[in-house]
């Protein structure tokens, strides 16, 4: 049907936005948890807020298309990502 819009990427994104919603909640959360400044809950944090950065980034550096993700996933096999 021409004119027909794919709405994966626009999907895509929104997943990746509820993550790091959901990342900030556990982070704020996680912050506000310390009680006598032990930072018992400074792994969770530092978790989420790496594992929110990584997400983003990869989002915002996806090529295109199915060709774009071929070469995406060609060039990490050659680079010996997984």
């Amino acid at each position: 049907m021409p004119g027909k819009v794919n709405p994966t990427h626009a999907e895509a994104m929104l997943m990746v936005a509820i993550q790091i919603i959901a990342s900030d909640v556990a982070v704020t959360m996680g912050g506000a948890e310390g009680n006598f400044e032990l930072n018992a809950f400074r792994p969770i944090l530092i978790n989420n807020y790496l594992h929110s950065a990584l997400i983003m980034s990869d989002m915002c550096d996806q090529p295109p298309g199915i060709h774009g993700r071929r070469r995406r996933a060609q060039q990490r096999q050659a680079e010996g990502e997984h």
